[in-house]
C-alpha cells in the first residue's frame, strides 16, 4: 500500500464504524512525514515574526514560538484525527482505500461526509478558543509560562490547520478510489461485540500501515 508522503498523494483509509460517522485515518509515518513538512514553514513563519521590529508583532512571534514548544509535550494527548487531518492540509492529491460499497460515488459520499462533520467540529472548537484568548490576554503579562494562553493559542493554530486539511481533500482534483478487502474484514471485527484486538492488528498489518490499532481504541467506543 502508498503510506504517502511529501512527493506523492497522501494515503487514506475510510473505516465505516457500527456507531456514528466514517473514520477518516492515515498512517503513523504518514502523519509524521507531513507534519514534519508543515511544522518547517511554521517555524520559518515564526521566526519571521519574532524578528519583526514592531513590538506586539514580535511579542506574537514570542507566544506562538512558545505555544509551538507547548504542543510537543501534548501530541499525544490530541485528538489522533486531527493530526490525520492537519497532515492532509498539505496534500495535493489524495488516494482512498475503502471497503466494500456500491458505487465510488457512495464512497465518496461517505468520505465527504465524514470531513463535513471535523469542519462543523474544528470551526466550532476555533471560535471558543479565541473566546478564550481574549480572557487569557490580560493575564499574559503574568511571569512564568502563561499555560492559559498558550494552550488555546496552540488550538486555534490546530483547529484552522485541520479545517485546511478537509478544504483540501473535499476540492481535491486528483482523488483516487481504491479497494482494499482488509477494511471488510476490520469493520466487520467492529461490529462483533467483543472487539478483538489480535484481529485488528491482523488487518492492520493486512493493510500495511502503522498506528491503526492504537487509533481504533481511541475513536471507536
Amino acid at each position: 500500500m502508498v503510506r504517502g508522503g511529501v512527493n506523492s498523494p497522501i494515503s487514506l483509509y475510510l473505516i465505516r464504524t457500527p456507531r456514528g460517522p466514517c473514520l477518516v485515518f492515515a498512517s503513523s509515518e504518514t502523519v509524521r512525514v507531513w507534519e514534519q513538512t508543515s511544522t518547517d514553514h511554521l517555524h520559518q513563519a515564526i521566526l519571521w515574526l519574532r524578528s519583526r521590529h514592531n513590538r506586539v508583532v514580535a511579542w506574537v512571534g514570542k507566544l506562538l514560538e512558545s505555544a509551538r514548544a507547548y504542543h510537543g509535550t501534548l501530541e499525544d494527548r490530541l485528538d489522533p484525527a486531527e493530526r490525520i487531518l492537519r497532515a492532509m492540509a498539505g496534500a495535493n492529491g489524495f488516494v482512498v482505500y475503502h471497503g466494500t460499497f456500491p458505487s465510488g460515488s457512495e464512497v465518496l459520499g461517505y468520505f465527504r461526509a465524514a470531513l463535513r462533520r471535523q469542519k462543523i467540529k474544528h470551526w466550532t472548537w476555533f471560535a471558543l478558543d479565541w473566546a478564550a484568548i481574549a480572557a487569557a490576554i490580560p493575564l499574559s503579562p503574568l511571569p512564568g509560562p502563561n499555560v492559559l494562553l498558550y494552550y488555546p493559542v496552540l488550538r486555534v493554530f490546530s483547529h484552522y490547520r485541520a479545517v485546511c486539511g478537509v478544504k483540501a481533500a473535499v476540492s481535491a482534483a486528483d482523488m483516487e478510489l481504491r479497494f482494499a478487502a482488509a477494511l471488510d474484514e476490520l469493520e466487520g471485527i467492529l461490529r462483533t461485540p467483543r472487539r478483538d484486538t489480535g484481529a485488528i492488528q491482523a488487518a492492520a498489518d493486512a493493510l500495511n500501515v502503522d498506528g491503526l490499532g492504537p487509533f481504533i481504541e481511541r475513536m471507536v467506543p
